[in-house]
């Protein structure tokens, strides 16, 4: 063919191309390419062939040009890439919460020791066992609430107990836990 030039080029790329997007060997397209009307010359179809495998690029001359066209390129709709760039921004996002919980998990530790002893504040001593210390009720001794206290009535919490209130008639089990929990003395 005498006449072959980016326009031949192009054509025979269009028409050829989906072969090898198909799965056909080299040697199955050149066979194709060989078999055209136009009766490509072997340097032709090794050309030709080279467009189809990089269709996006062939050399013209000094520089390399773009081919435009082919059945090589794909456009992505407006409307799938937007869903591409949602799922991405998703993906990212999940990551950056993974990356935050194995974060938590090394330091966590840490953390809830630093909470067990911020709150519950027991006394210690050097043997390393904790001890915290525990008041029993005396049976014939009268409670009140203890200075700077209050607290609601468990039963009525429209009544509120305020410092110096009597409260010896709540029971044994209710003023063991306000004992222990300091709100409450011996009169």
């Amino acid at each position: 063919m005498e006449n072959f030039n980016k326009n031949s080029l192009k054509a025979a790329v269009a028409k050829y191309g989906s072969l090898h997007s198909d799965g056909k060997t080299d040697a199955d397209v050149k066979a194709e390419l060989a078999k055209d009307e136009r009766a490509f010359s072997a340097e032709q179809i090794d050309e030709i062939y080279a467009a189809i495998v990089t269709p996006n690029l062939f050399e013209g001359g000094d520089e390399t040009k773009h081919i435009e066209g082919t059945l090589q390129e794909s456009e992505i709709p407006e409307w799938v890439q937007t869903i591409l760039d949602s799922n991405k921004a998703l993906i990212d996002s999940n990551n950056l919460v993974l990356s935050a919980l194995d974060a938590f998990k090394e330091n966590s530790a840490d953390f809830v020791s630093q909470l067990v002893k911020e709150f519950a504040k027991p006394e210690a001593d050097n043997s390393g066992e904790l001890k915290s210390e525990v008041h029993l009720i005396d049976e014939d001794e009268e409670y009140e609430v203890a200075p700077g206290k209050s607290f609601r009535d468990p039963l009525d919490f429209t009544k509120e107990y305020t410092e110096g209130d009597d409260v010896t008639h709540l029971g044994l089990i209710k003023l063991q836990s306000l004992l222990n929990a300091r709100l409450i003395v011996e009169s």
